[in-house]
């Protein structure tokens, strides 16, 4: 399985099942992997800067992202919708 990426990985997470993999990239982009159908789909642009971290939350089926760009997004690995968005400009 392959994935193109608009830039540099700088984060990777895997569902606990093992069926998704979620790749943030230097460019603030987040994509999924899904291995079950071996689609990938680039899930948002927002961030603005790199997103150093990334994790599934795998009961509710969302994914959280924290940037260079002071923020921590909660997403829907569903729907692709943001949810909540947290900033702090001293962190």
């Amino acid at each position: 399985m392959e994935a193109q990426h608009e830039g540099t990985v700088s984060a990777v997470d895997i569902s606990p099942d093992g069926l998704k993999v979620a790749c943030g990239t230097l460019y603030g982009s987040v994509g999924i992997l899904d291995k079950s159908n071996q689609n990938y789909k680039t899930l948002t642009r927002s961030h603005t800067d790199e997103i150093i971290a990334l994790d599934f939350h795998y009961m509710k089926m969302n994914l959280i992202t924290v940037s260079k760009d002071k923020t921590i997004r909660l997403w829907d690995v569903e729907t692709f919708d943001e949810l909540y968005e947290f900033s702090s400009t001293d962190e």
